[in-house]
């Protein structure tokens, strides 16, 4: 299965965890933008790929770092459970908000 339907089937395992239907809402949002931004496979600096295309775009701090935790979220979990076959997160931590 190709990353992206990977990651599609995967996400409303991860949507289920939320409680508030805003949440899922919000997360589903921020997820379907990463799904559509990716570039190919998942590999080790895809979160870093993914923050410097977003700060490319001009987006704020705190953005920036809401959608990729968001999606380190979303990676850890798939990984967790088996979904990936390898850890796409690595050491990646967000960056800091204001």
């Amino acid at each position: 299965m190709e990353p992206k339907e990977t990651l599609t089937h995967v996400l409303p395992r991860f949507l289920r965890r939320c409680d508030a239907q805003s949440t899922k809402v919000a997360y589903q949002r921020e997820l379907l933008r990463f799904f559509k931004w990716l570039p190919g496979d998942l590999h080790d600096e895809i979160l870093f790929d993914y923050r410097d295309h977003l700060r490319a775009k001009g987006l704020g701090a705190t953005t920036v770092r809401w959608r990729t935790t968001v999606v380190r979220s979303f990676l850890q979990f798939a990984g967790r459970r088996g979904f990936l076959d390898q850890d796409p997160v690595g050491d990646f931590k967000p960056p800091k908000g204001k």
